[in-house]
């Protein structure tokens, strides 16, 4: 199961908008109520795993309510359209409404729950998304199940066609940096490699001579920033980058995507996304 580590701005904040016409008064959600949930499953035996998984669940929709965190009549159906936009399989959100409808039945109120799921999908897949494989990777290396993350990793080495890693790069003003590093920080990218370029684009730039000959070069200084990315989805990744950047003037710069073939740790000589992660 994955975690609940992606955040899709623009589909939260249309969330947002869409949950505070809700006229009734709802049940707050709060850090406090999780864990009062969570001790209690604890003492009906649920596993740690299991509880974990709950944790993540809740806290995935926590994350995505408005400030006043309460749950209304559509709010899980509005928060499951935003879940089925953001490419999580149809198995994987009635995991996350199971969950949370078993919340609103042990603070009382039910009639706050969706009853309704997601019909899964008939056809088989052939292929995992980007974004599955890494959730699965990433679940796999948290609750410490080395043979399942090994597995995953083989499946994924002798037959999905996947990229397990993305490299984006942002070409943009150097006044702008700050903010961008800024917004990178706010949804966990920390690892950048900054450089300072000339750039030419559809802007004035300055002239050069040669051999006495006024040349008109379009070049303009940037900072160019590279980002390679395993974790936190590429989409998050761009969106963050560009509300950090935009003025609505010529000159906000260029965001591109590249597949990485392969990463490699020097001092541990891990490789792919292991490459990427911090130590424990």
């Amino acid at each position: 199961m994955p975690q609940t580590r992606q955040h899709i701005q623009g589909n939260t904040e249309h969330f947002r908008q869409r949950h505070s016409s809700a006229l009734d008064a709802g049940v707050r959600l709060t850090r406090e109520s999780i864990e009062r949930f969570i001790d209690a499953c604890e003492t009906r035996g649920r596993v740690e795993g299991t509880l974990k998984w709950y944790r993540q669940s809740l806290n995935r929709l926590y994350n995505d309510l408005p400030e006043d965190k309460t749950i209304r009549r559509g709010t899980l159906e509005r928060w499951r359209e935003q879940l089925v936009e953001e490419g999580y399989a149809s198995s994987t959100i009635n995991s996350f409404l199971s969950v949370n409808n078993a919340y609103l039945d042990f603070v009382g109120h039910r009639e706050y729950q969706l009853a309704s799921q997601l019909k899964s999908e008939t056809e088989l897949q052939p292929e995992l998304t980007r974004a599955e494989y890494l959730r699965l990777l990433q679940t796999a290396r948290t609750l410490g199940r080395e043979k399942v993350y090994l597995l995953v990793k083989l499946f994924g080495t002798t037959g999905l066609s996947v990229q397990e890693l993305s490299k984006v790069t942002v070409v943009c003003a150097q006044a702008k940096f700050e903010q961008l590093k800024s917004a990178m920080n706010d949804i966990g990218v920390t690892g950048m490699t900054v450089a300072q370029v000339l750039g030419c684009g559809i802007q004035k730039g300055r002239t050069e001579y040669y051999r006495g000959v006024p040349l008109s070069m379009n070049l303009l200084p940037k900072l160019q920033v590279d980002m390679v990315v395993s974790k936190v989805p590429v989409a998050q990744v761009v969106d963050a980058a560009r509300k950090a950047l935009y003025t609505g003037h010529i000159g906000d710069g260029k965001i591109f995507v590249y597949g990485v073939e392969q990463a490699v740790k020097v001092r541990t000589n891990e490789r792919g996304y292991d490459a990427l992660q911090g130590e424990e």
